[in-house]
């Protein structure tokens, strides 16, 4: 006796099959980025990055350069003790600056000079202590020299004592510890 199946059941198995055979197809195979779709996923962009439709952009427009230039005028012209720098604006500069060919560069406003961005001040002096230490500081306490471990352990026995820190650029900080605030003829 011969079984028969269906031309149903035939029918869904194959239906059930199509399926699976893409899927086992598309999810084993690979495909590989091309260097300007790459530049895309890696800048975080969800739509398609400009310079996939153009090639890599050679040149600064005329509307780029002016706008570099009036940045570039600004902070130029700033007073460098008393200079407000925005981050938004530094990273259009080095963006525009980047995009110009060096012939644009030489023609255009110098590259501003930046100042380097203040310290970060922690407000528990044991911790500014505990980062000095790490900034390889010279410890003093009343204009003696004592160690990096001697300078935490007094300021856990005593926080209310005066701290000046000393910045030089070639040179480590100079920690001065006092019991007494220094006074402007020390």
């Amino acid at each position: 006796m011969e079984n028969q199946t269906s031309k149903r059941s035939t029918l869904l198995r194959m239906l059930l099959l199509l399926p699976l055979t893409i899927l086992l197809t598309l999810g084993f195979s690979s495909k590989e980025a091309t260097p300007k779709e790459a530049l895309a996923i890696a800048s975080g962009s969800k739509q398609k990055h400009p310079s996939l439709k153009q090639e890599i952009q050679k040149k600064a427009s005329p509307a780029q350069i002016k706008e570099y230039n009036m940045l570039a005028h600004k902070y130029n012209t700033m007073d460098k003790e008393n200079m407000f720098i925005k981050q938004n604006d530094v990273v259009r500069l080095t963006h525009l600056y980047g995009l110009m060919s060096s012939n644009q560069q030489k023609q255009a406003a110098s590259f501003p000079v930046f100042p380097p961005p203040p310290p970060i001040v922690s407000k528990a002096p044991l911790d500014h202590i505990v980062r000095m230490v790490y900034e390889n500081a010279a410890f003093f306490f009343d204009d003696q020299r004592i160690t990096s471990s001697k300078a935490i352990a007094l300021l856990k026995e005593n926080e209310s004592l005066h701290i000046e820190t000393e910045t030089f650029r070639a040179s480590n900080p100079i920690v001065h510890i006092r019991t007494k605030a220094a006074s402007l003829n020390d």
